[in-house]
């Protein structure tokens, strides 16, 4: 039978739960704010318009690899909506935590948007686009790309934390940083490299365009609920319910 207080985390909000929200809203800001402002710098010596694929594509991985590392032992470092949901599928977080997660998330992402608009000459990010989708991309194919994108990353997620007894989030967190790199070289050609969904909505805010800003989250969205499913198929659910803990699980 279906554990409803387990399911809804009627015992999970405790000091640790504070101390887990706190990381995931300092981790997701950190993984914004760099996630941005490394794209409104470019190479002088090239002539690429924009900043690097791969320049930003790394920003991203090292940052991931850095927040993971320093903050999974506290929260699990989802630093995203969709991880936070492919995790909640496979019953590794109550809907407490989930809600929790994702409200930190997005406060994190604003705060890092409001810091970059207040830092920022506001011609450099209107000239160099935080966000920039290919023009000849279809409306599909920016979910597809997204869902894929957002999948590679939340699979890989769900596996290192259920493993992350066996190695203290050490080999985890460079898997996980060396993943979300491989997702942001797939998307960001083609998408402009959402992926995050939080990260994806301070760009839209930064710039004001939101023509295209609902495919991040159907394909993001959709590549967690894909991932869990998988998952789930593979593995069954996660044996360690609590993510905002290193050690000390309950079976």
């Amino acid at each position: 039978m279906m554990n409803w207080e387990r399911f809804f985390g009627a015992s999970d909000w405790n000091v640790d739960f504070i101390r887990a929200l706190f990381a995931e809203f300092l981790g997701t800001f950190f993984f914004v704010l760099i996630g941005i402002l490394c794209t409104l710098f470019k190479p002088s010596d090239t002539e690429w318009p924009y900043a690097s694929p791969v320049q930003v594509a790394f920003a991203l991985g090292c940052t991931a690899f850095s927040v993971s590392h320093s903050l999974g032992p506290i929260s699990g470092a989802h630093i995203s909506p969709t991880v936070s949901l492919g995790m909640f599928l496979v019953c590794g977080m109550s809907l407490l935590c989930f809600i929790g997660y994702v409200i930190a998330q997005t406060l994190g992402g604003l705060a890092a948007t409001a810091v970059i608009l207040s830092v920022i000459d506001k011609e450099m990010y209107q000239d160099n686009r935080p966000l920039r989708a290919s023009m000849s991309s279809s409306l599909l194919e920016l979910c597809i790309v997204e869902c894929l994108a957002a999948f590679i990353w939340i699979i890989v997620a769900i596996v290192a934390m259920e493993r992350r007894n066996e190695d203290a989030f050490g080999n985890g967190s460079f898997t996980i940083g060396f993943t979300v790199l491989c997702s942001y070289l797939i998307a960001l050609l083609l998408t402009g490299g959402g992926v995050n969904p939080v990260r994806s909505l301070s760009a839209s805010i930064i710039v004001n365009e939101w023509d295209y800003h609902y495919c991040y989250w159907i394909g993001s969205i959709t590549g967690a609920c894909l991932a869990a499913l998988i998952y789930y198929c593979c593995s069954g659910v996660l044996r360690n319910r609590r993510v905002y803990r290193i050690t000390g699980f309950p079976t």
